[in-house]
């Protein structure tokens, strides 16, 4: 039996290693819906809210890093309403969300690592003509 050709060994390599780095990272998310007291997992709701944390890889949840937060929002038909980005340095997160009016959606992102939660950023959005435009 003959040794695999090197290109066939650096494919190897190259697939072991993707997968390892895969493996090493990591998110969170944090659902929230309208109108007002619907619940994301009851599938009452008529627009759903989502928050996804994402870690570089090698960087666990909890670890002080620059990280990626992106925030969407979609009706019952799957139609994006809102699609951001943010780009923070913390550990872990907890979120202070406020939607009463389908119009107006408010979002607080606070650091959660410490004993007092400290405010990262204060993200407001409103909704015209069917997307969410981001508002000072």
């Amino acid at each position: 039996m003959s040794n695999p050709k090197p290109n066939t060994q650096l494919l190897l390599i190259v697939i072991l290693l993707t997968t390892l780095t895969a493996c090493t990272s990591s998110y969170s998310f944090k659902l929230f819906s309208f109108p007002p007291n619907t619940q994301p997992h009851d599938n009452d709701w008529t627009y759903l809210g989502k928050i996804v944390v994402y870690d570089k890889p090698g960087i666990s949840s909890t670890e002080m890093a620059e990280k990626t937060l992106e925030i969407t929002v979609t009706d019952t038909q799957g139609n994006e309403l809102l699609t951001d980005h943010v780009i923070v340095v913390g550990g872990s997160f907890r979120y202070h969300i406020q939607w009463e009016s389908l119009e107006n959606l408010h979002i607080e992102v606070n650091a959660a690592n410490s004993t007092a939660l400290k405010p990262l950023l204060s993200l407001n959005y409103q909704l015209i003509n069917h997307k969410f435009i981001a508002i000072q």
